[in-house]
C-alpha cells in the first residue's frame, strides 16, 4: 500500500483547505440561539429509556427531550454528536420527521440522504464516521417490513446526525483548531447548520444534496484535490499504478524487458495524450521508442521532474505514487 501513501497526503491537504472544528461542537452558534440545556459533550452511556408506542412527531419530541434531560445522546447504540444542532432543527420543524415516513417506514428521502453520505469518501473523509453501518442495517430492516417505533426513531435521528456531522466537517473541517493554527479560530465561519439543513429539506428530503453542496469548499484547489483523490482511488481499485522494476535508466532506443511495464504505467495516466503515446507501438513492445519518450517527457513535466524523457530512479519512484 506504500505506493498509495500519496492518498494520505491528498486527504491531509483537503483537511487543510477546510477550516477546522472539533467534533463535539456540531452546528455551534451562540448559546442563546441553541436549544437550552443541550450538553456540551456526548456521554457514552446506554440509549435513553423512552417508552414509545407509535412513531411520529410526539415520539420524536419525547426522544429529543429525553436526550436533553438525561444527557444520554445515543441511538441504536451509536453516539449522537450534533447535540446542539439536532434539537434546534427538530424544534424549528415542530418535531416533524424528515427521513422516515408515516408509520415509521423507510422513504426515498432517506435513500437520498444515504447516497449523499456515501460521497464522504470523495472528500477524503471516512463514510464509517457517519453511522454508515447502523443506518444501513436499519434501512435493511425497514425495507423488509415494519419495525418498532423506537427503531424508526433511531433511524431518523442517526440520519440527521450523520448529515449534520458531515456538513460540519465539510464547512469547518475535521481537525482540532488548537492543534493546527490559532489564527484559524478567530477566522472560522459560523455554521448555523440546523438552519441550513431545515431550509434545504423544507420542500423535500432530497434537498439534502443541496445542503451538502452549500457547505462544500468552492475553491478550485479543493476541486483539484478531490479529482486527484478520485484518480488515486480508481488506480487502487484495479490493483494500483503498477511498478516499473528496478534497474538501469531506460531511455530511447533501449531494448529492455521492463519497457512494457513502463508502457502499462503511462497508459493509466490522467493525461490523454500520454496514454496514447505510451501504447502507439503496442503494450508488449520492449523497445523504448520516440513516442514512449515523449510520453515520459509529458509525465515528468506534469510532476515537476527534469523532462529528459528517460526513466531513472526518480521518475520510476514518482510513477509508483502518481
Amino acid at each position: 500500500m506504500s505506493r498509495f501513501a500519496t492518498a494520505l497526503a491528498v486527504g491531509l491537504a483537503i483537511g487543510l483547505i477546510l477550516a477546522p472544528v472539533g467534533e463535539g461542537a456540531i452546528g455551534a452558534r451562540p448559546l442563546a440561539a441553541q436549544v437550552a440545556g443541550a450538553p456540551d459533550t456526548v456521554a457514552v452511556v446506554p440509549d435513553a429509556a423512552v417508552v414509545v408506542t407509535a412513531f411520529g412527531d410526539e415520539s420524536l419530541r419525547n426522544r429529543v427531550e429525553a436526550y436533553r434531560s438525561s444527557g444520554m445522546w445515543r441511538a441504536a447504540g451509536e453516539p449522537v454528536l450534533s447535540v446542539n444542532a439536532l434539537p434546534a432543527l427538530y424544534l424549528a420543524r415542530d418535531f416533524e420527521p424528515i427521513w422516515i415516513g408515516p408509520g415509521g417506514g423507510w422513504t426515498s428521502g432517506a435513500d437520498s440522504a444515504l447516497a449523499a453520505l456515501a460521497e464522504a469518501e470523495s472528500h477524503g473523509l471516512e463514510p464509517g464516521d457517519y453511522h454508515r453501518v447502523a443506518i444501513t442495517e436499519l434501512a435493511r430492516l425497514m425495507r423488509r417490513g415494519p419495525v418498532s417505533p423506537s427503531d424508526a426513531i433511531d433511524a431518523e435521528i442517526l440520519v440527521t446526525d450523520a448529515v449534520l456531522l458531515l456538513g460540519s466537517h465539510l464547512l469547518l473541517g475535521r481537525v482540532d483548531p488548537t492543534r493546527v493554527e490559532a489564527e484559524w479560530i478567530a477566522n472560522r465561519r459560523e455554521a448555523n447548520l440546523d438552519v441550513r439543513l431545515a431550509d434545504a429539506v423544507a420542500d423535500s428530503p432530497a434537498g439534502v444534496r443541496g445542503f451538502l453542496r452549500s457547505v462544500t469548499p468552492s475553491q478550485p484547489e479543493y476541486r483539484r484535490l478531490r479529482t486527484a483523490l478520485g484518480q488515486l482511488g480508481s488506480a487502487r481499485s484495479v490493483g494500483g499504478w503498477g511498478v516499473i522494476p528496478e534497474g538501469g535508466t531506460l531511455r530511447v532506443d533501449s531494448v529492455d524487458a521492463r519497457v512494457p511495464a513502463a508502457r502499462r504505467r503511462l497508459a493509466m495516466s490522467t493525461d490523454s495524450l500520454e496514454r496514447r503515446l505510451a501504447v502507439v507501438a503496442g503494450r508488449g513492445v520492449t523497445t523504448f521508442d520516440a513516442d514512449l519518450e515523449e510520453a515520459v517527457r509529458r509525465f515528468q513535466s506534469r510532476h515537476g521532474l527534469d523532462a529528459d524523457g528517460a526513466i531513472g530512479a526518480r521518475t520510476r519512484g514518482f510513477s509508483a505514487t502518481w
